[in-house]
């Protein structure tokens, strides 16, 4: 008798919502599990590894839904810390440059909201730069920038590195850069064509759709070699840079913004 009265009292609780909690708790595991997977892809950048791609656990239905926004000019977002706020301002900014498709200028909202706390958090970071750039088609990249990023932030030394992937459009080209290659590399990095020519095609690498890429920037020795791809078709394209707060205000004076 207790059992089934047991079991009657559950079944009311679940419908009343008691049990809503259980999907927090997933969607909370599911989040520490791709910081962990996170933080393990950026131990594995070094000297032999100047960049990686981590899957991002994004369904194929909300990538579906991100697809039917369409875009109608092309524009930049950024923030430099107070990652909260890119709630409130991104939709907005989105508006502004594409269709009032609110789910899915919702969903991408969520996606990198979530995906830029994700990416301190993996890195032991505070806060961070967040910029998201849309793009309509157009032939600037059509020969590729091929470039690695320089410090943004003092020291101006040691490891540091970026995260960077695509929501919609063609994903950031990664180039193995060999050590033989990079110190001609680096005496012709305003060459685009003199680059281009000394890229083989063949080896270029790119992250698929649904994953991004942890890439390392500043040093010269180990910094990934990599340029934004012909951008033919709308592309949602956003990075994140992990600082702490002193970190990412220096960047911002800087540029004075």
């Amino acid at each position: 008798m207790y059992a089934k009265l047991f079991f009657f009292t559950m079944l009311i609780f679940s419908q009343w919502g008691f049990a809503s909690e259980y999907p927090n708790e997933v969607a909370k595991t599911e989040t520490m599990s791709l910081v962990t997977e996170m933080r393990e892809q950026i131990d594995n950048l070094g000297e032999d590894k100047s960049y990686t791609f981590v899957p991002l656990e994004i369904s194929d239905k909300d990538l579906f839904l991100i697809d039917q926004f369409i875009i109608e000019s092309s524009s930049v977002y950024s923030r430099f810390g107070n990652l909260h706020l890119i709630q409130e301002e991104l939709p907005n900014f989105l508006r502004s440059v594409g269709s009032h498709h609110e789910q899915a200028i919702q969903k991408i909202t969520e996606i990198i909201s979530r995906m830029a706390s994700q990416v301190a958090e993996a890195s032991h970071k505070e806060t961070a730069w967040v910029s998201v750039r849309v793009s309509t088609p157009n032939h600037l990249y059509d020969m590729p920038r091929w470039h690695w990023d320089g410090y943004f932030y003092s020291p101006y030394s040691g490891f540091v590195f970026k995260f960077a992937t695509v929501l919609k459009g063609n994903p950031t080209l990664f180039y193995p850069l060999s050590d033989e290659l990079r110190e001609e590399f680096h005496l012709h990095d305003n060459d685009r064509e003199y680059l281009s020519e000394l890229i083989d095609e063949s080896l270029i690498e790119t992250a698929k759709l649904g994953q991004g890429a942890f890439f390392i920037i500043g040093d010269k020795n180990t910094a990934a070699a990599h340029s934004e791809p012909k951008i033919d078709t709308p592309r949602i394209f956003f990075s994140v840079l992990p600082g702490d707060e002193n970190e990412i205000r220096e960047l911002c004076d800087r540029w004075d913004l």
